[in-house]
């Protein structure tokens, strides 16, 4: 959804790509694990303030990365490539930083709430590497309504949330959850209604 509305964030693109177009777009990407790390390491140590700070910028050079790649024309299959598992290490260190938080339960215990929303978030883009690798999917292709930037938003959401009100963190990872189970279904049928 919101990559489809990318056009809308053209401006702050040209802005960081001015900022940051004389680093190389790979150099970038290492920022999103460093910042990645240092969130996870705030959250194991309770403080939601300067872990959702961390993930901002993590997840602010994983939009930098792209945009810096795409002006300077320095597009590569192997920026690709670490782009990709970079995503996949982030999304990892921070459910691991929540997994040390204890709100309160919503329906289940939270830790299996983060146990969940991690394995549907790997599972979205697990789906989509399977589809490629058996021949189901031959170009690049968006699907589903949960994607990498609407996920970041939504962790962005369950930090700020933390931070208001302990009690909310429960409730936000359980919506990642669902909704993380919904877009991998999505992209499941979506991919066995392929004709081949």
């Amino acid at each position: 959804m919101l990559y489809q509305k990318r056009e809308k964030f053209k401006f702050l693109e040209k802005f960081l790509v001015k900022l940051f177009r004389k680093f190389h777009p790979n150099f970038l990407t290492s920022f999103t694990l460093i910042f990645a790390l240092f969130g996870a390491v705030s959250l194991f140590f309770k403080n939601l303030f300067l872990g959702a700070v961390f993930f901002f910028f993590s997840f602010l050079f994983d939009f930098v990365d792209g945009a810096v790649a795409r002006a300077t024309k320095r597009v590569s299959i192997k920026g690709a490539f670490f782009d990709t598992i970079s995503d996949r290490i982030v999304e990892f260190l921070f459910f691991l930083g929540l997994f040390f938080l204890n709100p309160p339960q919503f329906f289940l215990p939270f830790k299996l709430w983060v146990l969940l929303a991690l394995f549907f978030s790997m599972m979205i883009t697990y789906s989509k590497a399977a589809a490629f690798e058996k021949g189901l999917l031959r170009k690049e292709k968006k699907i589903g309504f949960f994607s990498r930037p609407e996920r970041c938003t939504f962790y962005m959401g369950v930090l700020i949330g933390g931070i208001i009100k302990l009690k909310i963190l429960s409730f936000f990872v359980a919506l990642i959850a669902i909704l993380c189970f919904f877009c991998f279904i999505e992209r499941v049928i979506y991919c066995l209604k392929i004709k081949v």
